[in-house]
């Protein structure tokens, strides 16, 4: 299984890259230089948040489970921030201005979940 797991995380960096490169390919440098900072700064994240906060917490298996959930919650967000981007030809949305009442909720909305999320921890 371990060998699988190696297979998978080693090939994933060059099937990313070639990705990119066919999305972007007339700033495909650019392009690539985030994708390796993203996926730096990504691997050193969890890195710390497993060695320092997840293993105490929930022990080994909660924290590859942890790492799991989170592969599949972002290659969710990936999937469908790529199916659904702006094509060039699409018209611009109107611009919503002057509701503040909007403005107020994303605000809050985020601070709320926080909120739930720290208050049992």
């Amino acid at each position: 299984m371990t060998q699988v797991a190696n297979f998978a995380r080693s090939a994933m960096a060059p099937l990313m890259s070639a990705g990119v490169m066919r999305l972007y390919p007339e700033t495909g440098g650019r392009a690539l230089a985030m994708l390796y900072f993203t996926n730096s700064f990504g691997a050193a994240a969890g890195v710390l948040a497993s060695g320092f906060l997840l293993i105490a917490r929930v022990g080994l298996p909660g924290t590859i489970l942890t790492a799991g959930l989170v592969n599949i919650v972002l290659a969710l967000v990936v999937w469908i921030l790529l199916r659904y981007r702006q094509r060039a030809e699409a018209p611009l949305p109107r611009q919503v201005r002057g509701h503040a009442m909007l403005e107020i909720a994303w605000t809050i909305a985020p601070a709320l979940v926080l909120l739930v999320i720290a208050v049992p921890t």
